[in-house]
């Protein structure tokens, strides 16, 4: 009788959908909207850095795609971080800011809305780089890279904690023309024995 009233309830609450049946499996990292495709495809190759990356495509893309906004922006010297709401997932990790910088002042002056002004830029200080900063781990972003480019050595991964965009992001995954160098030098130290130059 008593085994009847349990089972009776138990499938009362079932019944009326209150008992949650198994969870889903959690993922490892919440993960953030998907970016649009052509914003994936550009960040993917710019973020390859097997050359000086260009900033300013991205960055003008997702800002006419309202992902980023002119009053969002900070400005470091001579580069501009933005904050991207409710981050982005770009094929694999979660973006929560770009940062993007340029050498030529001709660029940056074409570009107010996305770079800081000429005048408070030394031409010296200069430099290409684009980096997407993530709250994801230091080892899944690594991971991503990885998978994504193929085994690199640690100075040629473009992953690092925090370098462009530390008061919004705690990593990042970038590129700038010292990575762009490295990146080449690494890939002619690996090249397999037929195919490297010779001295």
């Amino acid at each position: 009788m008593i085994f009847d009233f349990i089972f009776g309830f138990v499938f009362f609450y079932i019944l009326n959908g209150w008992f949650p049946g198994p969870m889903p499996p959690s993922a490892t990292v919440a993960q953030a909207p998907p970016a649009p495709p052509h914003i994936t495809a550009l960040a993917v190759e710019e973020l390859a850095c097997t050359r000086d990356p260009d900033p300013t495509r991205i960055l003008r893309a997702m800002m006419e795609a309202g992902l980023i906004h002119p009053g969002d922006r900070e400005d470091f010297e001579s580069y501009s971080c933005f904050a991207i709401p409710g981050g982005l997932w770009l094929d694999g990790f979660n973006a929560n800011a770009v940062c993007g910088g340029v050498m030529s002042a001709t660029v940056n002056a074409e570009n107010p809305d996305l770079y800081p002004p000429n005048e408070r830029i030394d031409d010296l200080d200069r430099y290409q780089m684009l980096s997407f900063g993530s709250n994801d781990g230091l080892d899944s972003l690594e991971a991503w890279s990885t998978a994504r480019y193929g085994p690199r050595g640690p100075e040629s991964l473009g992953v690092i904690d925090g370098l462009y965009s530390p008061s919004i992001s705690l990593n990042e995954v970038y590129c700038d023309d010292i990575l762009a160098d490295n990146v080449a030098l690494d890939a002619i130290e690996n090249l397999p024995p037929a195919l490297a130059p010779s001295e």
